[in-house]
């Protein structure tokens, strides 16, 4: 059963947002380019893409995103704090799922 059949028959109709990380990469199909933000990839596509569905985070790559003032441990933190600051913002009862979180 797939994530969308499990929310309509468990009557979560609420759920219809799905958030990943900006630069991951699922696949190259109008849903994946719309899950995985990889502006390269999406760029063909954009005015077609769903992004009213799919919200991103920051990725969790932390050779190039960390900060240097920056532990791991505060890196994690911030990444951690930036997707619990996303369910928030879109109401965790409208979530279907996450994809890439760590």
């Amino acid at each position: 059963m797939t994530i969308d059949q499990f929310v309509l028959e468990t009557g979560q109709q609420q759920r219809v947002n799905f958030i990943a990380r900006e630069l991951s990469f699922h696949g190259n199909t109008l849903g994946t380019l719309s899950l995985g933000w990889y502006p390269a990839r999406r760029k063909p596509y954009a005015a077609i893409l769903d992004d009213q569905h799919f919200h991103h985070v920051s990725p969790a790559y932390a050779a190039r995103f960390k900060k240097l003032e920056e532990s791991e441990e505060q890196y994690v933190e911030r990444l951690r704090k930036e997707l619990e600051d996303k369910f928030l913002e879109l109401g965790p009862d409208t979530v279907i799922g996450c994809k890439r979180i760590l």
